[in-house]
C-alpha cells in the first residue's frame, strides 16, 4: 500500500510517498517547501491561506504520480483563520508566533481557572480563543463579516471535502474552546468567545 502523508507545519510543508508492505516503510518520494510567514506589522506572524492551499496542492499533484491509496494529512496546532459565510478567508492564518492575540489575555483571566478545567488549556495567547478576542477588538469591521473560525486542517479539509471539518485532537490543542470531557464545544468558551458553535469546525474522530 502507498500512502501520501502531507505534513504542513509553521516554517515547511513536508510532503511523502511512502510504501507499507508488511512490516517495512519504505520512502519513495519526499519533498519539502517553505510556508513564507507574513510580518506586516509588530508581533504579527501569519501565514496566507491560499499560499498554504496552493503549496499543498502543488506537493499533492505532484506525488500523485505515484499512485497513493490513501492521503494523511497534519497540520500545525494553533492557527485561526476567520472566513465569511462562503468559507472564503478574511484573514490571514494567525499562528501560534503571532503576538498581537496577547492584548486579550486581560479579559480572560477571571475565567482561566474554569477554562483550564474544561479545556485542559491554560491562559496563553497562541489559542484561538484570544485570537477572537483580539479581532473583535483591533478589526471590527472584519470582525463583522465572520461567520466562521477554522483552523488550518479545517481550511484545507473545506477546499478538499466541502465541509470544515478538523479532529479532536487538532480542536483540543488549538481552540481553548473544546470540552475535554464532553468532546463537544464548550458554552462557557463559546460565550465568551461570541460566537455560536456553527462557527466552528464539524469534530471527528481523527480515523474517521
Amino acid at each position: 500500500m502507498k500512502i501520501l502523508s502531507v505534513d504542513i507545519g509553521t516554517t515547511n510543508l513536508k510532503a511523502s510517498v511512502v510504501k507499507v508492505e508488511d512490516s517495512k516503510l519504505e520512502v519513495l518520494e519526499s519533498i519539502t517547501e517553505r510556508i513564507p510567514p507574513e510580518t506586516l506589522e509588530p508581533g504579527a506572524y501569519e501565514h496566507n491561506p491560499k499560499v498554504v492551499e496552493n503549496l499543498f496542492a502543488k506537493v499533492v499533484k505532484h506525488l500523485s504520480a505515484w499512485r497513493p491509496e490513501a492521503v494523511s494529512l497534519s497540520t500545525y496546532l494553533f492557527g485561526a483563520v476567520f472566513v465569511d459565510e462562503a468559507g472564503n478567508p478574511l484573514t490571514n492564518i494567525i499562528t501560534w508566533m503571532d503576538e498581537r492575540p496577547l492584548e486579550a489575555l486581560g479579559g480572560l483571566r477571571t475565567y482561566a481557572g474554569e477554562l483550564y478545567r474544561r479545556t485542559g488549556c491554560p491562559l496563553i495567547h497562541i489559542y484561538a480563543l484570544p485570537k477572537i478576542l483580539w479581532l473583535k477588538k483591533a478589526r471590527r469591521e472584519v470582525f463583522a463579516r465572520v461567520k466562521g473560525v477554522w483552523d488550518a486542517k479545517s481550511y484545507l479539509m473545506h477546499r478538499l471535502v466541502g465541509e470544515a471539518l478538523t479532529d479532536l485532537s487538532t480542536a483540543s490543542g488549538t481552540f481553548q474552546i473544546l470540552n475535554i470531557h464532553t468532546l463537544r464545544w464548550d458554552g462557557l468558551a463559546l460565550e465568551l468567545a461570541g460566537i455560536d458553535e456553527k462557527a466552528l469546525p464539524k469534530l471527528l474522530e481523527g480515523d474517521s
